[in-house]
């Protein structure tokens, strides 16, 4: 059996997950630490599930649609 690297699976770095939310990395821990965003343990490693970073965009599409139509 081998490892699976965080490539494979499609998960994303602390990092990437706040290039692409133009945040700071501790605004994506402070997300994940609130459950808006899937966290994964690898060892001492933190990774994103792209399927919670799309979830979270969504949430906030909707919400400022809402917003906007009251």
């Amino acid at each position: 059996m081998t490892d699976v690297g965080a490539e494979a699976l499609d998960l994303l770095t602390v990092p990437e997950v706040a290039q692409r939310l133009r945040c700071s990395p501790k605004n994506v821990k402070r997300l994940a630490d609130a459950g808006d965003l899937t966290r994964v343990k690898m060892g001492s490693l933190v990774r994103i599930t792209p399927e919670s970073l799309l979830a979270y965009k969504q949430r906030l599409i909707a919400e400022a649609e809402q917003a906007k139509a009251s």
